[in-house]
């Protein structure tokens, strides 16, 4: 062994002797009880807190230090609460020479298996940190510390106390490069990485100044490209207990209607304010959205882009887009903060929107059968196909947005509503565009429909709209004021329940009263579909309910059409009409154009003048109508025709065409109840009289027993009238003549009677023919003997005919009474072989 070997063995002897005499010395001198009383006070007296540990002792040879086992820190907080640290282990390395060099250099601070919490602050709200880890290095370098901190927490929870609601966030960690004078007056961190349950990262960079005093801050966050769909998936698994929380989350992100496929999401801020005001910091930055995806859980994929900007002072849009295969809209929108009260003052909006209705009648689900009702009952989707373009902007304070419609959680009056849609800014305009709109097929479909209105606060005005029902040209022009007030009124009504069944007592209700004005134009309006649409109903009605039709006892009540249509509802409230319809094709009756205009309050219509053309004729009139109970809508006419052709007026009803033509006035005084299964011609009640000077009357039909005598009576059974005067009374499906008086030169009628709209008749007719009027008789002297017995003592011929059976098959007697009383039993026996057919 060389003495240089010698030399190093004896040195490192010497140095290990040392170690271990230092080490003997350092825990004999520096015992727990020693370390406590020189480390606690100081540290206490520094930080202002309370510290307790199980135990404590130094670190060497291997690292100088302190250890800590079983520490707890409590500290009172100068705003209000406490803050309570709990470590499983607490240790401090320190290099040894940097002591000696009396520059302190902190290898490492480490924290393990803590907890930390903080509560009874003035904001209510607690934070509690469970699986806390730290770990902490500082180097010394000219006039400033280095210092290298790494934190992570398994779990924070935030807790309202007021209301028990819990709110646990994913675990988090956090490190960057801190730098401090020596003095401590500021801190800032450099290079900060928030990682968010090893997801998301943020980079956090921090500047505190006057950390003695008011500790002043700024912290820009910045974060792009984080993946949307882990986001969201981070943020439905939260765990959230709490009544509200709860009921809200419903079990997790089962409750969302939607899911996040793809897509990116970047995030810049700025807070910077003191510690010591909270209430002072100012946050500002941007959030932006790259072809964020949505997959709602009913309708079509969304796809979603742009950027929000917020401050303390403002919130706005830009470029924000949402877009679907077929439809997009582009949404901006600007809210000014109130910064004292620390929430928004003002909203505006401008938003544009291209829907493509086959799109959204997709979304539509199908309505289940009322209770009770048949499953066959079930309305289907509403399937169509179209364009609709909105583009509407404005702006409001938040109270009056927040006002326009009922609130969910109460306080909404009519009164509210109404001052808050006069205080909303809304201008826009609507287009609508369709190929073809669903429900009835034929002569009812519509199709081609052009849609233009615009909107004025809660006003839809200048509504023009043109459309083919049934293959023709209809239009529609109007404006509605205040109906947006109106219906979330309903809309009001609606949630406090008890909805009555019939309009009359809403319409009394409403404070908020719609003007509307609707003007209507169109060609050949085919009635006859929905007349046979109704008469199918009411079979189908009549055999579910064994025939006793919708009103039927045991039956399901159906639903009040003019209830369930709030649109429909509020026209009965305040509303001018004008129709205009070149011609109107019913069940026996062509109206070849009809022109009316009317007023209707409070579900009342009435319409003066009703002008139509009826037969070649025109009539002029008034109508009355009350909506207010629609099972039983009472109606009052009163109207004046004149120049109708009595022959085409007869073709429809039960095949009485040809009887009678010429052309006749008629007044008419009529009312009638229309409603679900009621037979209008069965409950119509009217006075009127018909009137002509020239015509001519075609009896051929009746007139077949006579004929089979061989008697020639061809002059008397069509002839030509000069004069015709008939007063008629309406009531209970049948048409009454008091005297319906018909002159000619063939021969003069009395009739009496009626007829039904079944086609059932029941007359009396009395024929006088003069002795002038016989001349044109052929072969009467053939019969004179039998003749004779009806003849007065001028000479005339008095028949008197009962009429019975129906329009297609008439039944007729002649009235024997007279002849019977002149000639006696036995001759009128005698004769009857000859006039067989006539006494039937």
């Amino acid at each position: 062994m060389t003495k240089r070997t010698k030399r190093l063995l004896v040195t490192l002897c010497v140095i290990a002797g040392v170690i271990i005499a230092a080490s003997i010395i350092l825990r004999v001198v520096l015992t727990k009880e020693r370390l406590t009383a020189i480390i606690v006070p100081r540290i206490e007296a520094r930080v202002g807190a309370n510290i307790e540990f199980t135990d404590i002792g130094i670190r060497f040879p291997f690292g100088f230090g302190v250890r800590i086992d079983g520490l707890k820190v409590a500290k009172a907080l100068p705003e209000g609460g406490i803050v309570d640290l709990s470590a499983a282990k607490f240790n401090v390395d320190v290099s040894l020479m940097s002591l000696i060099r009396r520059r302190p250099e902190v290898k490492s601070v480490k924290l393990g298996g803590a907890t930390l919490s903080l509560a009874g602050t003035q904001s209510g709200i607690d934070v509690e940190i469970d699986g806390l880890d730290a770990r902490l290095s500082m180097t010394p370098s000219d006039s400033i510390f280095i210092l290298d901190p790494n934190v992570s927490a398994e779990k924070i929870a935030v807790i309202t106390r007021a209301t028990g609601e819990r709110i646990e966030l994913p675990p988090l960690s956090f490190g960057g490069r801190l730098e401090a004078p020596a003095d401590l007056s500021r801190a800032v961190v450099k290079d900060g990485r928030l990682v968010i349950a090893d997801l998301a990262a943020l980079q956090i960079d921090v500047d505190v100044v006057d950390l003695q005093g008011n500790r002043e801050f700024t912290m820009p966050v910045k974060s792009s490209d984080l993946d949307a769909k882990q986001l969201m998936d981070l943020v439905t698994g939260m765990n959230l207990t709490g009544p509200a929380l709860s009921a809200e989350k419903d079990g997790a992100g089962e409750k969302l209607n939607f899911v996040v496929e793809s897509g990116t999401v970047g995030i810049e801020l700025k807070v910077a304010g003191m510690v010591s005001d909270p209430s002072g910091v100012v946050v500002g930055g941007m959030l932006d959205l790259e072809r964020l995806v949505v997959i709602p859980k009913e309708g079509p994929k969304l796809t979603a882009g742009g950027t929000v900007q917020f401050s303390n002072s403002n919130v706005s849009s830009k470029g924000v887009s949402l877009e679907t295969e077929r439809s997009k809209a582009t949404v901006a929108f600007g809210i000014d903060m109130d910064k004292a009260e620390k929430k928004p003052k003002y909203v505006s909006f401008d938003v544009r929107a291209r829907s493509d209705l086959g799109e959204v009648s997709a979304m539509m689900p199908a309505e289940a059968a009322p209770k009770g009702a048949a499953s066959s009952t079930a309305i289907e989707p509403m399937q169509m196909e179209g364009i609709l373009n909105v583009s509407v902007k404005g702006g409001a304070q938040p109270v009056t947005l927040r006002n326009l419609f009922p609130l969910k959680d109460g306080g909404s009056t009519p009164a509210k509503i109404s001052r808050a849609w006069k205080d909303l800014d809304l201008t826009g305009t609507v287009d609508l565009f369709a190929d073809e709109l669903p429900g009835e097929k034929g002569p009812a479909s519509i199709s081609s429909l052009k849609t233009t209105a615009s909107i004025d606060g809660g006003s839809v005005k200048t509504i023009d709209a043109s459309f083919e029902m049934g293959g023709r040209p209809w239009k529609i022009q109007g404006e509605m004021k205040d109906v947006m007030p109106a219906l979330a009124e309903l809309m009001l009504v609606a949630e406090k329940g008890d909805l009555p069944q019939m309009p009359g007592p809403i319409l009394d209700a409403l404070v908020n009263s719609p003007d509307m004005s609707i003007y209507v134009e169109g060609r050949a309006f085919d009635a006859a579909a929905f007349q046979e649409a109704s008469e199918k109903e009411k079979l189908s009605a009549d055999k579910t309910s064994g025939g006793g039709g919708a009103g039927a006892p045991g039956g399901a009540a159906s639903a009040n059409p003019l209830v369930a249509n709030p649109m429909t509802l509020l026209m009965l409230k305040k509303t001018f009409v004008s129709v205009k319809i070149d011609s109107i094709i019913s069940k026996g009756a062509v109206l070849t154009s009809l022109d009316a205009q009317g007023r209707i309050s409070n579900g009342v219509l009435r319409a003066s003048p009703v002008t139509v053309e009826y037969a070649g004729g025109k009539g002029s009139g008034r109508l009355i109508s009350d909506f207010r109970d629609p099972s039983r809508i009472s109606n009052d006419i009163d109207i004046d025709f004149s120049g109708i052709d009595a022959g085409k007026a007869l073709s429809g009803f039960h095949s009485a065409g040809g009887l009678v033509s010429g052309t006749f006035a008629m007044k008419l005084d009529g009312r009638f109840t229309a409603g679900p299964g009621m037979d209008i011609l069965q409950n119509l009640t009217a006075t009127g009289k018909a009137t002509s000077t020239s015509g001519t009357v075609d009896l051929s039909r009746f007139m077949a027993p006579l004929k089979s005598t061989g008697l020639n009576i061809s002059s008397i059974e069509r002839f030509d009238f000069h004069e015709w005067t008939e007063k008629f009374v309406i009531e209970k499906g049948r048409v009454g003549s008091e005297l319906w008086k018909i002159r000619s030169k063939n021969g003069d009628w009395d009739i009496a009677g009626s007829f039904g709209f079944d086609g059932t008749l029941d007359y009396k007719a009395g024929l006088v023919i003069t002795p002038r009027q016989q001349a044109d008789m052929k072969d009467l002297a053939r019969y004179s003997a039998i003749i004779d017995l009806f003849r007065d003592d001028e000479g005339n011929i008095l028949l008197m005919l009962d009429i019975g059976g129906t329009a297609k098959q008439p039944k007729v007697r002649l009235d024997q009474s007279k002849a019977k009383e002149k000639a006696g039993k036995k001759l009128l026996d005698g004769a009857k072989d000859k006039l067989k057919d006539l006494f039937k």
